[in-house]
């Protein structure tokens, strides 16, 4: 053999051998791939995470904590029963503070760091309208458990659901019985955020709607703690009822300072969070006697619920935890906001994520504490309502 041919056949020996050499080298680095693979932990087996978003501290802290409790009984409650489809619901609170720039500020953390795949929140009507945006740019849902400004699902956000009343479903819910019960010269009183300037737009038109009207409307800032300016303002309006929009904690001061002034009206509350039964613990029976409430939820009401074993069973955490009684209404919205999710879940039956939870929501129901939940092509759950009535120290059905 030429010594040409020998060259030439080792140059091909050589070429062959690095050939294989190269081919097992991909060989062994796709096995340890595939072997990092199976040791990562997958996402899709993972706990399902959902953030909560209301004030852990500040002036609303007990409202935002009572909520936060309430979804904790209602994400234990799933785990304990398998949870979705054998995965933990988690949840993770954060600290909005009620307001608008610190719930943004938790929402964008919750969706870009945590990667939850819904978001229940925000409290009030003006940190929900500001977290509103980010959630249908990142494509997480985000569930309404309280603010009730009608435009918060007026805007058209597909990303937004909302198990809270509105104002004007409230309104709506009392038009009829107004004059029966002597609302004919109405005082409005609220807060002045958009909750309670949304209050003001929804009340007036179905007071007016029944030949009534407004002789005065009233403002006073989340954080206010005098009220007497605005009181004796109504005092000598000629006003013959208070419609009030506020939280708990201040509708009892409000009401101590009625009695300063003689300001001697029937009053009527909005919101759904004023808890009659509380406000009865923290003024006494005299100073509520009379004050009338818009409910969504009553312990002693069970009746009122759609589905009863709920009731009983919030209640009696509730109860068993030790929870503020007087803040229970506000848990019953954390509880039911995180069932929703949870029965909208139940029926995906690929990835769990923001996009197929948002289709799912679309079109879930759940009777749970609250009422009958099912949202219409806007993201709102129709409510229903009731009336109830501080009479001889009790809470009685109007």
């Amino acid at each position: 053999m030429r010594i040409e041919n020998l060259i030439s056949l080792e140059k091909e020996k050589q070429q062959m051998s690095r050939k294989v050499i190269k081919g097992m080298l991909w060989l062994f680095i796709l096995l340890i791939a595939i072997a990092l693979i199976g040791c990562a932990p997958s996402k899709a087996k993972g706990k399902i995470k959902i953030g909560v978003i209301g004030p852990q501290t500040g002036a609303s802290a007990e409202t935002g904590q009572a909520v936060s409790k309430g979804a904790e009984i209602a994400a234990n409650m799933i785990n304990e029963k398998g949870g979705i489809n054998g995965r933990e619901i988690e949840l993770i609170i954060a600290d909005g503070k009620n307001d608008p720039a610190e719930s943004l500020n938790a929402a964008n953390k919750l969706m870009l760091q945590d990667e939850v795949v819904a978001i229940v929140g925000c409290c009030g009507s003006s940190a929900t309208l500001a977290v509103m945006p980010a959630v249908e740019s990142n494509k997480v849902p985000l569930v309404v458990e309280t603010a009730s400004a009608a435009k918060i699902t007026e805007a058209g956000n597909p990303f937004v659901f909302r198990i809270a009343a509105t104002t004007r479903q409230e309104a709506q819910a009392v038009e009829e019985i107004l004059p029966e019960i002597g609302f004919n010269k109405v005082a409005l009183l609220g807060v002045n955020t958009d909750w309670g300037r949304g209050a003001e737009e929804e009340f007036t038109e179905v007071v007016e709607r029944q030949g009534g009207e407004i002789v005065c409307s009233e403002y006073f800032e989340g954080n206010a703690i005098d009220f007497y300016s605005q009181l004796t303002t109504i005092k000598n309006s000629g006003a013959d009822s208070i419609i009030l929009t506020a939280d708990s904690s201040l509708i009892i001061l409000i009401l101590r300072q009625m009695k300063d002034l003689g300001v001697d009206l029937p009053v009527l509350t909005s919101g759904g969070s004023d808890f009659t039964d509380g406000i009865i613990e923290l003024v006494g029976a005299d100073i509520a006697e009379g004050l009338r409430s818009i409910a969504f939820f009553n312990p002693a009401i069970p009746e009122a619920a759609a589905s009863q074993e709920l009731h009983k069973y919030f209640v009696d955490k509730w109860q068993e935890k030790d929870l503020l009684w007087r803040k229970m209404p506000e848990g019953t919205k954390g509880f039911d906001a995180v069932c929703v999710l949870a029965e909208a879940m139940k029926g995906i039956s690929g990835d769990i994520n923001g996009e197929s939870l948002q289709k799912a929501l679309q079109g879930v129901e759940y009777a749970g504490i609250t009422g009958h939940l099912k949202f219409d092509e806007k993201g709102q759950a129709v409510r229903s309502s009731f009336l109830v009535r501080v009479k001889d120290g009790k809470t009685v059905l109007d």
